[in-house]
């Protein structure tokens, strides 16, 4: 095995221990079941936020009505990028070679492109219902929070 594949292989072993462990080791539940409660919890924080950010009652509801319209696609995207990382943890741990850890790793970046672009065109949708400065002052507080829990 090249050096290059070596490296690629240590690099797909570690950010699949990083989603792991940052999907509070939630393999054993169905990938659906921890896309709907990770979207659950996101949808929360982004009200909770919106609330600090003194958005209006009206600001809110729109913001609900977001959330509701790309809840279904936004968790079935995260449910397919969490099975292709389940997929790709399996074939790291099992042995497999590169030929099938690339082909895997093709899968997983499809799913998580899609995963990004459906939370993307959500997250611009939430902007355009509660306004940027309301949406900045939101986002800000959610990226301080998030910031301090991932720090060493």
């Amino acid at each position: 095995m090249d050096k290059e594949a070596v490296v690629k292989r240590h690099i797909i072993w570690l950010v699949s221990l990083f989603f792991l462990a940052s999907a509070g080791c939630g393999f054993h539940k169905k990938p659906e079941e921890q896309a709907q409660s990770f979207f659950g919890k996101g949808k929360h924080q982004i009200v909770k936020s919106l609330e600090q950010a003194e958005a209006t009652p009206a600001q809110l509801d729109q913001a609900r009505a977001v959330l509701e319209r790309h809840e279904k696609t936004v968790v079935g995207n995260i449910g397919k990028l969490l099975e292709q990382q389940r997929l790709m943890i399996i074939a790291i741990t099992s042995g497999k070679n590169t030929s099938a850890l690339l082909a895997l790793d093709q899968d997983l970046h499809k799913a998580h492109e899609q995963a990004v672009k459906s939370i993307g065109k959500m997250h611009e949708e939430l902007e355009a219902a509660v306004g940027a400065k309301t949406w900045g002052l939101a986002t800000a507080r959610m990226e301080e929070k998030v910031a301090r829990y991932m720090k060493n």
